[in-house]
């Protein structure tokens, strides 16, 4: 009901009988002003303009109430005026429910259509997950203007988000292989800073399982290697005459120092492996100058103790 088509100021006088009333006019205009109501909103215009149209419906209702109840204390004989008045006021309230029901059923429809435009315009096939992220971001706002800027700039913020956990998934995979993201969907979710925590651990405890593996493997070769050893250097038994035993002693070969060689061997094998893990960690976990220069100072020293130690087992 615009502000052209409000409903005329209602009098009635009543004196024993009908002294002077513009019901009838008044009833035709509210009417008239009833069927001028828009039942179909889109813009923030068009709601406020029904709100207020409820407001004159039961301005409306009420106005033919309070006549109604002057009209009854200065005479009971007007049954007539009486009844087309309840009529006229039904008309009034329901037209003012049926508006009411409307508008916020209306209103409804139009949030969901720019919650799931918002939705669609994420850069992810399974939108659900962002559901309660952009029903977060229009709480509180009124205006149809507010809840859609407020999910744009949700679905900006997600998409940047997305962009770049995707972006560090594509570099920890070129550089270790498919294995360490076969998760990616769902590790796409989480954040940038987030995901390099988790691929670091991954690498980490990738390099010690190979690590463990390799130093299994070459222990289990060395022990074959003790053993065809043992096999060998045992003396074959002398052959003495039965009346006549003869004792042998056996010399041990000289050492030349107080290590164990073959312990100090298998050791300098197993941390092999660990020297790759230490430098792929050093070139995918450290972006400051100064950390990489500690960890390049730190590898040289462990190069040289290693080189120093070989030499001690040729």
């Amino acid at each position: 009901m615009s502000n052209e088509n409000k409903t005329m100021e209602l009098a009635v006088k009543i004196k024993g009988e009908i002294v002077s009333s513009n019901f009838t006019e008044f009833a035709t205009g509210l009417r008239n002003s009833i069927k001028l109501i828009n039942r179909t909103l889109e813009t923030d215009d068009h709601f406020i303009q029904a709100k207020s149209d409820i407001a004159n419906l039961k301005l409306a209702e009420d106005a033919l109430k309070k006549v109604k109840e002057l009209a009854l204390a200065e005479a009971k004989s007007i049954q007539e005026l009486f009844s087309a008045m309840d009529e006229v006021s039904e008309d009034a309230r329901q037209a003012r429910l049926d508006l009411d029901k409307m508008v916020k059923a209306q209103e409804q429809e139009v949030k969901e259509s720019i919650v799931m435009e918002a939705l669609s315009s994420i850069d992810r096939d399974i939108h659900e997950v962002f559901l309660q992220r952009i029903m977060q971001s229009i709480k509180g706002k009124r205006s149809i203007a507010t809840i859609r800027e407020a999910a744009e700039n949700e679905v900006i913020i997600i998409n940047k988000e997305l962009k770049n956990s995707r972006e560090v998934i594509a570099r920890f995979t070129e550089t270790n292989g498919s294995w360490i993201a076969p998760d990616s969907l769902l590790l796409e979710l989480n954040s940038a800073r987030e995901l390099e925590s988790t691929f670091a651990v991954r690498v980490a405890e990738k390099l010690a399982k190979d690590a463990k593996q390799e130093a299994k493997e070459l222990e289990e070769k060395l022990e074959k290697s003790k053993e065809v050893e043992k096999v060998e250097a045992t003396p074959e038994p002398i052959q003495t005459a039965p009346e006549k035993p003869a004792t042998v002693s056996v010399t041990p070969k000289p050492v030349s120092s107080d290590i164990d060689k073959a312990e100090l061997e298998v050791f300098l094998n197993a941390i092999v492996p660990v020297f790759r893990q230490f430098k792929q960690l050093r070139e995918t976990t450290l972006k400051n100058p100064e950390n990489i220069k500690l960890a390049g100072d730190m590898a040289e020293s462990l190069n040289s103790h290693y080189i120093a130690m070989k030499g001690l087992v040729k």
